[in-house]
Order: C-alpha cells, then structure tokens, then sequence
C-alpha cells in the first residue's frame, strides 16, 4: 500500500553503511518508523528529506512488517536551526516531547483496543516525563 504525506523528520538513525531509520511524524498517519534505503548516499534524492529536523513530502510503502520511504523531497530544511544552538536545543527539545507525547497516545489507543484496564493519570505522566541526564543529548 502506497500512501504519499507530509512529515517531520523527529528522529534519525543510520543502518548499516547507506540506510537510515527515520521516524517521522506525519500530517495524515501520526507518527511513522520507516526505512529510507540508499539515503546516505550523497547523489541520492532522499539524502536531504531524510535529516533531521527537514520538512518533507514523503511517498511510504507500508510492506508486511515495515515502512518503506520509496520518495522525498524536501519542502522545508530549517538551516537556520543548525546555526543557532539556542534554537537546536529548543528543536530537540520539542522532538523528544513529541516522540514521548505520541507514545502515550499510542499506548492509551492499544489498551483500548485490547480491553485492558488503561492506565492510571500518574503512571501515564509518568511514562511521559522527560528523564532527568546529567548531560541531555542533542
């Protein structure tokens, strides 16, 4: 099944020496895992859409057990992010938010689903508190 939407790239991660693992949170499906093959390579068109922090239109092919980026092309890339840690720090910030923020929703959804009993407001802030790090990744 072919679906063509919009997303934030929110998380990325290399796979072998020329795939990347990306999650995306798009405009239509929520938040996305999917693999981009080939987007390390400079000469390749996903190179780009794939990064962090990029704004893309993204063709997904969901397979039987994963998403695959099959095109992407980037509509907006934030340049001025990268130069200004301030604004970087903030970004990441916001990018774990919403990683955690989409989980717990994903988490309520799949209890329901499954008529378990849901899960108490404490035990649901805590699964959405950010964890305390002497040095905060960015």
């Amino acid at each position: 099944m072919q679906v063509k939407t919009q997303g934030l790239i929110i998380r990325e991660q290399t796979v072998g020496e020329s795939d990347r693992l990306v999650t995306v949170l798009t405009r239509d499906a929520g938040v996305v895992r999917a693999f981009a093959r080939r987007a390390k390579n400079l000469k390749d068109s996903k190179s780009a859409a794939t990064q962090l922090l990029c704004y893309s239109r993204l063709s997904i092919f969901k397979g039987r057990e994963k998403y695959m980026i099959d095109d992407a092309e980037p509509i907006e890339v934030f340049f001025g992010l990268r130069r200004d840690i301030a604004a970087l720090s903030l970004a990441q910030y916001f990018l774990r938010r919403s990683k955690r923020a989409a989980f717990g929703y994903t988490l309520r959804i799949w209890t329901a689903r499954i008529g378990a009993k849901p899960i108490s407001p404490a035990r649901q802030r805590l699964l959405s508190a950010p964890k305390a790090s002497a040095c905060p990744d960015l």
